[in-house]
């Protein structure tokens, strides 16, 4: 709540400094917020595989000097089941904890000290929606306030969570993150000899091999969405596999790109040979914004958004 007596700039500075994360007296300069306007992206995934790639994907953006910001879904009422306890004065005292709830909180992932330029990545969580009388699933007006005010204040906005639900009517581009084996080169197909089914490995044209990939990685969508592209990601538990011929490769490349799902990188994911290292890694996937990044995550992150 703002201040007593404080003006309408000052407590609107202090609102959106909640919201965004950014220094107050920046937001209290004239001219602060960008004329232009921030664009808004949603990763669409089936896998937890690729759980810490849209991380990397936004580290590498804040590394090139974007200020990027990540928004979650913080649902307060639905992580409390003594909102539904039959008894008042418990059901009472889990409504007033909710109601409580203090606004949007944002976590500086990567300060603008460790990221090149003006580059800044921000970790928001807010609810993305609010109970209404007669709609169960409630309104979307928080998530549209927090994305009109990501827009302004950053050059990137990504949408969270809910990978295989796309927001069309919010967001500007959808990129699917695929979780491969590498480019399918070949088929395994059972085939009849006499009594028996034996697996017979085929080999697949680049055409074959495109249209593999797309059946593979799309069929969670439950409907079709305009994409922006594919970025494959694949975890290389064999050191001594064999590389993809390079013909073989610009071919499938350029199916995919005739078919309007370019293919916008291919990532290396870690192997994880510690497995206490790649527990604490899913558990919290920030955590990789300060490693490394990939060679593939640099490409992949300028060909979704190119550093202007």
């Amino acid at each position: 709540m703002p201040k007593a007596g404080a003006s309408g700039a000052k407590s609107r500075a202090r609102r959106t400094q909640q919201a965004t994360g950014l220094k107050y007296t920046k937001l209290r300069q004239s001219g602060t917020a960008d004329t232009q306007c921030g664009r808004v992206i949603q990763f669409l995934t089936e896998s937890h595989e690729v759980a810490t790639l849209p991380y990397q994907l936004c580290a590498a953006w804040a590394r090139q000097g974007l200020r990027v910001l990540m928004l979650h879904s913080y649902e307060p009422y639905q992580r409390d089941i003594r909102l539904h306890s039959k008894r008042a004065k418990e059901r009472k005292a889990a409504e007033a904890r909710a109601q409580a709830y203090p606004g949007p909180r944002s976590t500086i992932l990567l300060p603008q000290g460790a990221a090149k330029g003006q580059g800044q990545l921000v970790e928001q969580r807010t609810p993305w929606s609010e109970r209404e009388p007669g709609n169960p699933s409630g309104n979307d007006a928080p998530l549209r306030e927090a994305l009109e005010t990501g827009r302004s204040h950053f050059d990137v906005v990504v949408l969270m969570g809910r990978g295989y639900f796309p927001r069309e009517h919010l967001v500007d581009d959808f990129v699917v993150l695929a979780h491969t084996e590498g480019i399918p080169t070949g088929e395994d197909l059972p085939r009849k000899q006499g009594l028996d089914t034996r697996t017979e490995r085929v080999p697949l044209s680049p055409e074959q091999s495109a249209a593999v990939l797309r059946d593979r990685h799309l069929r969670f969508l439950y409907h079709p969405v305009a994409l922006l592209g594919m970025v494959t990601a694949e975890t290389p538990w064999n050191e001594d596999q064999a590389g993809l011929d390079p013909e073989f490769m610009e071919a499938v490349v350029a199916n995919m790109a005739a078919v309007g799902l370019p293919l916008l990188g291919h990532v290396t994911l870690p192997r994880g040979g510690d497995l206490q290292a790649r527990l604490e890694r899913d558990r919290n996937p920030s955590t990789v914004v300060t490693a490394p990044l990939d060679r593939g995550v640099l490409a992949a992150a300028q060909a979704i958004h190119p550093r202007r």
